[in-house]
């Protein structure tokens, strides 16, 4: 417990006794900060989830690497520009303020950026093919949707048509970070 408290020392003997009376105050000790979060890397934009595992704090101050600050016990924190970050913790009671940092544990990754060519813009019947010419960065697999519906997961594929018609090309693609 913590407060103020008052013991007594009393000395007596056979015939006699005396009481002395201190007042004392117990304080909790400073805080002691630690945190645990997840996920530690991704591709942005990245949501890290901030967890405080202090122990006698009352208030909070996390920096997340980057500029951006929170005063949340447990907050969430989207990172949106690819790098490397160092995560504080600063925890603060009524005796005083630690603080923690964990050195490079957050990676944010850059996403691939996704773009295609087709070639040639339209084709004619029968048997026409067209050919989708990936000009993707960043990536090392590829989904390939037609009208929503996958039709290849090959870096350029060549699609068949035998019936006129237009249709929606998607392409997915994932980086070796997911």
């Amino acid at each position: 417990d913590t407060g103020y408290f008052t013991p007594a020392l009393v000395v007596s003997t056979a015939h006699c006794s005396d009481t002395s009376y201190r007042t004392i105050q117990v304080v909790p000790p400073l805080p002691l900060p630690n945190f645990n979060f997840w996920p530690n890397d991704g591709c942005i934009p990245l949501t890290v989830h901030f967890r405080d595992s202090s122990q006698y704090g009352n208030a909070w101050i996390w920096s997340f690497g980057d500029g951006s600050k929170s005063l949340e016990k447990n907050p969430a924190y989207t990172y949106t520009v690819p790098g490397t970050y160092n995560v504080t913790l600063i925890v603060s009671n009524d005796i005083g303020t630690t603080n923690i940092t964990k050195h490079g544990v957050v990676t944010a990754f850059p996403q691939p950026a996704s773009y295609f060519d087709v070639a040639p813009d339209i084709a004619y019947l029968p048997d026409a093919s067209i050919k989708l010419i990936n000009r993707t960065t960043g990536a090392v697999a590829y989904e390939w949707y037609v009208d929503n519906a996958f039709v290849s997961d090959q870096p350029d594929p060549v699609l068949e048509y035998n019936f006129p018609g237009t249709h929606d090309v998607t392409l997915i693609s994932i980086s070796d970070k997911g």
